[in-house]
């Protein structure tokens, strides 16, 4: 595995460190591949159960695209790298595994947008949110307006993104854009967490949960498929075990994800 994106397994749960502190923890080509090799493994992988995404170090989490490639690549590989970041994003978005970003410290621009991507933010308190691209004479590129508009109000979107002013961890806590803030060197421990309480239920279960919450921020939900779902997981193994299990007074042994 690349440098660039450090994987530590535990368990059912992988933790994906993007790992070029000295460059902020900014994404580039090496990035990219390296997440895309690490999502092909995942797509395949029925065991898995849950993925933690972090920076390291503890000053950023993502500092967005890597400026060396923005002002000096040619136009031909920033649309390269630009395409293949929203297309990540859109992957991770679609793990049929929750994916729970530890933001460890500054979120900058594209940073935004990946944590965006993923299911949960939990923030120390001492990181910050900045979506840069007005400052930069920019516009978000890798599908993170749109996510953005499903977390916070219109005015707190319209703030954050015209102004491009820094916004602090209990305020992105109050509007909506994180999850949890916890003390600082604990983002990673605190997801971890989340990510072993997920891996104890039946993982088909929150594959469904998963994708049943994306038709709703998307407006697409309907009666009948939340109808359709619900009765073929009354139907499921998993609950028949869940049954046993609650009255054997034991816990569930849950199936692999198919």
């Amino acid at each position: 595995m690349s440098s660039a994106v450090h994987s530590e397994r535990i368990g059912d749960v992988a933790v994906w460190t993007i790992d070029r502190p000295a460059a902020r923890n900014a994404i580039n080509g090496e990035v990219t591949d390296a997440l895309d090799r690490l999502l092909i493994e995942a797509e395949r992988d029925v065991r898995l159960r849950a993925v933690v995404l972090t920076g390291a170090g503890d000053a950023v989490f993502c500092a967005g695209a890597d400026l060396k490639l923005l002002s000096g690549g040619s136009p031909v590989l920033r649309a390269a790298v630009d395409r293949d970041v929203h297309g990540l994003l859109a992957r991770i978005e679609a793990l049929p595994v929750p994916v729970l970003a530890a933001l460890n410290g500054v979120a900058m621009g594209g940073g935004c947008e990946v944590a965006l991507a993923c299911d949960m933010r939990i923030a120390e308190a001492h990181a910050s949110l900045t979506f840069k691209h007005a400052a930069m004479s920019e516009t978000p590129g890798w599908g993170g307006l749109a996510r953005l508009c499903r977390v916070v109000r219109p005015g707190a979107a319209a703030k954050l993104l015209y102004a491009a002013l820094p916004v602090a961890a209990d305020e992105a806590l109050r509007i909506g854009l994180v999850d949890e803030v916890v003390a600082k060197g604990t983002s990673c421990t605190r997801a971890r967490e989340l990510a072993y309480a997920i891996a104890q239920t039946s993982p088909s279960a929150v594959a469904d949960l998963k994708h049943l919450l994306r038709l709703g921020y998307a407006g697409a939900l309907t009666d009948d498929e939340e109808r359709r779902i619900f009765l073929a997981r009354t139907e499921s193994p998993d609950h028949g075990e869940a049954l046993a299990a609650y009255r054997d007074k034991r816990s569930p042994t849950f199936g692999t994800r198919t």
